[in-house]
């Protein structure tokens, strides 16, 4: 039960998780609410698919199972969680259970209404993508003309109701320029600004999306300048911590994720639909799932190519992004091996001129 694990917010993160490992218990969850969204960016990993979604009766009782479980930690995004009717109910069944709240927008959505709702609940952090200081720019990755208008207008409600807010960019060669420019919106609304690289598609399907991949000569610059943007977005750092032995990644062992249509799987982008709240209960999927099993077995030292590489204290390598890339998620990961690089050369040119 939820009562049996750690709950101090004085207590490091690392160490919570660390417990977490030990007890072979999920810390975190991301619940995907819904794919149906307002915007049409043309990288989205998701793809909406001619099926139901979860009632609200069958999240309750998922998060129920997630509580038991001893989740602390839950992520709720889509599409667009706010293109759900249920949305509030949801979020209020949520913290009823415990859980901190940290939510993925797109922000267009958000009234002062609505900030006020999610201050009320006690929201941990709400997360809104912004694309570009550039309007133009921002619409044009979007498909949606005057999504940038509304998405500020979101983060004005944010700051009004006092709510901890962070704008999330995924730089691509599309919006690369006049990144640096982002930052000084992200501070007009008392928020923090966080850059990511890793641009992906969820199937390999999609990999005509890796041309939009920033160039290595971008990524050096970004480096060099120390900006702040993701490596990876997950295990980040328990990979620049890791030693043989260790586990890759927390994805099925700390880590679920639960798609709209009831689907359950370790990472967002290694869902194989073998596993569904609508015939089993998530409590079996986490202790009995193949898939599961076949995640949390993975260590470093089962990786040859990795083992032995002069650059793995700075990978963040992915085990989905490696199966989209390469087929295979015990192979290297072309993109975890570029950015390895670069961050150790930065890292060592820093040293020397210390």
């Amino acid at each position: 039960m939820k009562s049996d694990f750690p709950s101090s917010p004085e207590l490091p993160e690392a160490d919570i998780r660390q417990f977490y490992r030990r007890q072979k218990a999920p810390y975190s969850a991301l619940l995907e609410l819904s794919y149906a969204c307002n915007l049409h960016c043309f990288h989205c990993y998701n793809h909406r698919q001619q099926q139901e979604e979860l009632t609200i009766e069958q999240i309750v009782r998922a998060l129920k199972q997630l509580a038991d479980l001893g989740c602390l930690q839950l992520m709720v995004s889509g599409g667009e969680l706010f293109c759900r009717d249920d949305w509030r109910a949801i979020l209020e069944k949520a913290r009823e259970l415990g859980f901190a709240l940290n939510l993925f927008t797109n922000g267009t959505l958000i009234t002062e209404d609505v900030a006020l709702v999610l201050k009320k609940l006690g929201v941990l952090e709400v997360n809104v993508t912004l694309f570009s200081a550039d309007a133009n720019i921002h619409d044009k990755v979007t498909g949606v003309p005057g999504s940038h208008v509304l998405t500020l207008k979101g983060l004005a409600a944010l700051q009004k109701a006092g709510l901890r807010t962070r704008v999330q960019c995924l730089l691509m060669k599309q919006n690369l320029a006049g990144y640096q420019k982002l930052k000084t919106v992200a501070e007009r609304y008392n928020a923090q600004c966080y850059f990511s690289v890793n641009l992906m598609p969820r199937t390999p399907v999609d990999s005509d999306v890796f041309g939009q991949r920033l160039e290595r000569a971008d990524i050096e610059k970004l480096v060099s300048r120390r900006k702040l943007f993701a490596i990876s977005e997950c295990g980040t750092t328990e990979a620049r911590d890791q030693q043989e032995g260790q586990l890759v990644c927390d994805a099925g062992v700390t880590h679920l994720v639960i798609t709209p249509y009831g689907e359950v799987s370790p990472c967002v982008y290694a869902c194989n639909g073998e596993d569904n709240l609508r015939t089993e209960s998530l409590g079996n999927i986490w202790k009995n799932s193949d898939i599961f099993k076949q995640w949390r077995e993975t260590k470093l030292q089962s990786l040859p190519h990795c083992v032995t590489c002069r650059n793995k204290a700075n990978c963040g390598r992915c085990r989905a992004m490696t199966l989209v890339e390469e087929g295979n998620v015990d192979s290297p990961s072309s993109w975890a091996c570029l950015n390895a690089e670069i961050l150790s050369a930065s890292m060592s040119e820093n040293r020397i001129d210390e």
